[in-house]
Parts: structure tokens; sequence; C-alpha cells
């Protein structure tokens, strides 16, 4: 019975295959052997392959990940993905799905990625989304998502990575984020949210890598971020804040990556950074420091990039910080 499962299994699996491709040849696939061949050798199937061709032996590959981005997939297409049942990754962004189309992605248990990046998707389609315990990073980067959307995912507690760039999301949807602690990657970079929401995130301490570009926060804000010990990677962008929000980071100790880009910084705020003694990367473009400044990143000894244009700061002061930072570059 087993058996005759697997084979039938097979079937509607290569017929799916061929119908997306029919839809779009740009839609791609990566595979592993099946459960028949997986039993025999690598180096036996590899011969197999040559011999009778990998056409032949598609419908024993178990597909694991499906990359329709950019394509001409839609709603009416996405029935065919049933078929995968192992799908691990699946990339819809820039199509034209909507919520109409998610319905059928809530059976695909073992799905562990999903990008849903530029498509036409609202609130009410994420509930399609909760019953896939496995999902652990979810891209929505660019739709209609706003608070009551994050409402729908607060159930999907598995979540390590969440894109939500320039989506509708505002202070009060970052409540329904603080049961998320596995996250692990969060960006709300170009959203609504303001120092009253970073308030939501202070529990989220497994957070590495946290985007707020472009956001309406300052320096009061940075406070709710003290306790966020793991993070590495921090984007504050074309925001309000300035030398006093800096002193916020002073106990990130494993900050390897600060972009302050425009940003209301000085002279002044550099002189918080001095214990960060694992920055690699400093990006202090479009700021008011001068090369009186970089005398506080002297012993920053792992720093390896420096961005400074649109500073007053000048070669003399870059070749001066070389001498203690040998390894910089530019």
């Amino acid at each position: 019975m087993a058996l005759v499962t697997y084979v039938v299994s097979t079937v509607q699996n290569d017929r799916a295959l061929q119908k997306l491709e029919a839809i779009d040849n740009s839609i791609q696939f990566t595979t592993r052997p099946g459960m028949m061949l997986s039993l025999i050798p690598r180096s036996w199937r590899f011969q197999l392959s040559k011999t009778v061709g990998y056409q032949r032996l598609r419908p024993f590959e178990i597909v694991t990940e499906i990359n329709a981005s950019s394509s001409r997939i839609t709603d009416d297409n996405l029935n065919l993905l049933s078929a995968f049942k192992d799908l691990e990754v699946l990339d819809l962004a820039e199509t034209g799905i909507s919520d109409a189309g998610l319905v059928h992605l809530q059976e695909l248990a073992n799905l562990e990625e999903i990008n849903l990046s530029e498509t036409a998707i609202t609130d009410a389609g994420l509930i399609y989304l909760q019953k896939l315990k496995q999902l652990e990073r979810l891209y929505l980067v660019g739709t209609e998502i706003s608070d009551k959307g994050l409402a729908q995912l607060k159930q999907v507690d598995s979540l390590e990575f969440l894109g939500l760039a320039n989506t509708q999301v505002s202070d009060a949807g970052l409540v329904h984020l603080q049961g998320l602690t596995k996250l692990g990657y969060l960006d709300l970079s170009d959203t609504k949210i303001t120092d009253t929401g970073l308030f939501h995130l202070r529990g989220l301490t497994n957070i590495i890598m946290l985007f707020l570009e472009k956001t309406p926060i300052s320096n009061i804000g940075l406070i709710h971020l003290k306790e966020m010990k793991n993070l590495f990677w921090l984007n504050i962008n074309d925001t309000q804040v300035g030398d006093a929000g800096l002193v916020h980071l002073l106990g990130l100790k494993g900050l390897g990556q600060l972009y302050l880009h425009n940003t209301q910084i000085t002279d002044a705020g550099l002189v918080h950074l001095q214990g960060l003694s694992q920055l690699e990367w400093l990006d202090i473009e479009n700021t008011q420091v001068t090369d009186a400044g970089l005398k506080h990143l002297k012993g920053l000894s792992k720093l390896q990039y420096l961005q400074y244009d649109g500073t007053q700061i000048t070669e003399a002061g870059i070749d001066q910080l070389r001498e203690s930072l040998p390894g910089l570059s530019e």
C-alpha cells in the first residue's frame, strides 16, 4: 500500500512540475532524491542520470524549493502546489497572487520559508499561514500588510526571520510580535513605527539583525534596545537619532555592523562607540562628523569599513586613523 501511495505521489508531483513549467519556464525548482533514489548510492545515481537522462529520473525526486518570483504564476495556479508535500522554500515575490491564492499554502506543513514581497496580499490572507508550524522565514516587504495582519502572525511562534519593510505596520501592531521570541531578523524599515512602538520589542532578546531605516524613531527609542545583547547588525539610517541616542548602545558588546547614515550624530556621539570592540562596519555618511571625532574610533581594532561620504572628514583624518587601524578600508 505504501508503495502504491508513493508511485501515485511521484506521478502527481511530476505532472504538477510540468504544468508549472508550462505557465512560465522561468520558475525554478530545487530537488533531492526521493525514497527510491535515496536507496541507491550517489555514484550510481549520477551514472543512472547520465544513462537515462535527468528528465526520466525527475519523477523520483522530491521538490524542496520553488522560486516563482517575477513569474506569471497567479492564484489560479497555486492549487498545483498541493502536490509538493515536502516543499520547504517558496518564493512568490513580485507575482500576481493575492489572498485567494494563499489558501493553497495552508496544507504545506513542511514550509520553512515564504516570500510574498511586492504582491497584492492583505491582512486577511495571513490567516492561511497560521497552520504552518515549521515556518521560520517570512518576507512581506512592499505589501499592504498592517497591524491587523501582525495579529494573524502572533500564533506563528516558529518565526525567526520577518521582513516588514515598506508595509503599513505601526506601533500598535508591534505588540503582536512580543511572543515571537525566536526572531533573529526583523526588518521594519520605511514603516510608521516610532519610539513608542519599540517598547514592544524589548523582550525579543534573540534578535541579531534589526532594520529601522527611514522610520520616525529618535534618541529615546533606542533605550528599548538595551537588552538585545545578541544584536550584531543595527540599521538606523535616515532617522532622527543623534548623539544622545548612541549612549543606549553602550551595552551591545556584540554589535558588528552599525549604520548611522543621514542621522543627527556629531563628533560628540562617537564617544559612545568606544566600547563596541566587535564593530567591523560603520556607516556615518551624511552626518556632521569631522576629523576630530575619529579619535574615538582608534581603539576599535576590528573596524574594517568606514563609510564617511558627505561628512567633514578629510583624507588627512583618515590617514591618521589608519595609523591605529591599519586594516581600515573605505
